[in-house]
């Protein structure tokens, strides 16, 4: 991933800015209010950069270009710039069982941003 990506990743995790779920990247804000998990968050830092926008489908919420193709599965498992899948996996399973999104970024910054 690149640095700035994941730097910026982290922060807005730790922001407070964004309402947490679990087994889906956002919630149906016609239904809910808007809550996302962690790679939600990093897909929603994304959007505008992607020329995406958030539609409904599956059961889950899913970010497409604007010449419709799907950029991200429903669980969010291969986002656009993202981390690889077994990391991906490794923190959309944190986010499921309950950590919080601080616990996420500490993870996150131990994966990409600290030194060895």
């Amino acid at each position: 991933m690149e640095k700035e990506l994941v730097i910026k990743w982290v922060e807005e995790l730790e922001s407070g800015k964004y309402e947490q779920c679990k087994g889906q990247l956002m919630t149906n804000p016609a239904h809910d209010e808007k809550a996302f998990c962690c790679l939600g968050v990093l897909c929603e830092i994304q959007k505008d950069k992607l020329y995406g926008e958030w539609v409904a489908g599956c059961g889950a919420w899913h970010l497409m270009s604007e010449g419709g193709g799907v950029y991200v599965a429903a669980w969010g498992i291969d986002v656009p710039n993202g981390p690889p899948q077994p990391f991906a996996r490794v923190v959309s399973d944190m986010n499921d069982e309950g950590k919080t999104f601080k616990e996420i970024a500490q993870r996150i910054r131990e994966e990409y941003l600290e030194e060895e």
